[in-house]
C-alpha cells in the first residue's frame, strides 16, 4: 500500500479507476459506430458524465464479475 498525504491508500483502486475510465471510452466509441476512427484518448469518458447523460447520449456501467469492467452507451433517439 502506498502512502498519501499519512494515510494508506490501495494501489488497486486506482486502477480499477482507470480500467473504468477507458471501458466507458471504449464503449462510446463502439456506440459511435466507427470504432477505428476514435481514439478513446482523444473521447471524453462517459465515467464522467453528470447523471450517465451528454446531450442525446446516456451510458451506464454494468454489474459484471470482480475484476472486469463494462459499459453500455446508446443514444436516445426522438421521434
Amino acid at each position: 500500500m502506498a502512502c498519501e498525504g499519512g494515510r494508506a491508500r490501495d494501489p488497486h483502486a486506482d486502477d480499477s479507476l482507470v480500467t473504468s475510465l477507458w471501458s466507458s471510452k471504449e464503449a462510446l466509441a463502439k456506440a459511435l459506430n466507427e470504432p477505428v476512427r476514435y481514439d478513446p484518448s482523444r473521447l471524453e469518458s462517459p465515467l464522467l458524465w453528470p447523471d450517465g447523460t451528454a446531450g442525446r447520449w446516456c451510458a451506464q456501467r454494468l454489474a459484471v464479475a470482480n475484476q472486469y469492467e463494462a459499459w453500455l452507451c446508446w443514444v436516445l433517439q426522438h421521434p
